[in-house]
Order: C-alpha cells, then sequence, then structure tokens
C-alpha cells in the first residue's frame, strides 16, 4: 500500500488531513487508499479525496478508527 508522509495537524477546512505529494512514496490519484504516517509514529488508512496538481497537495479523508501507534 502507498505511504505518504503526513503532519496531522495540518488540516483543512473541511477537516481532511493536507499532505505534499512529494512525501508520497508512488504517484497518487483520486480514491486512491493509502497509510498517512508521521514523524512520531502514528499511522492511519486514508483515501485521497482531493487533489490540487498545481500545488502538489492531496486532501486525505482518515479512515479514524485504524489509527495506531507504530513508534
Amino acid at each position: 500500500m502507498t505511504r505518504v508522509r503526513v503532519d496531522f495537524n495540518s488540516v483543512d477546512a473541511t477537516g481532511l488531513v493536507r499532505a505534499l505529494l512529494s512525501r508520497a512514496d508512488a504517484p497518487i490519484a483520486i480514491g486512491d487508499d493509502l497509510t498517512a504516517y508521521d514523524a512520531e509514529g502514528s499511522e492511519c488508512d486514508a483515501t485521497v479525496a482531493t487533489l490540487d496538481l498545481g500545488v502538489g497537495i492531496a486532501g486525505l479523508k482518515l479512515a479514524t478508527a485504524s489509527w495506531r501507534e507504530t513508534g
């Protein structure tokens, strides 16, 4: 599964976690399921809800029930 490093505190006005496309380990598209993770050892399953290729940012909808600590 694709992984993307995020800051879980970086949330837009609609509640989506913002992610830089450059931090994904593979190309992503709207509707893709992936794993979002942070530097503190937390991760969560997510779905790409929005994509702005001009700015290089995706909006991720987290599946909060999948939240886990790995580090």
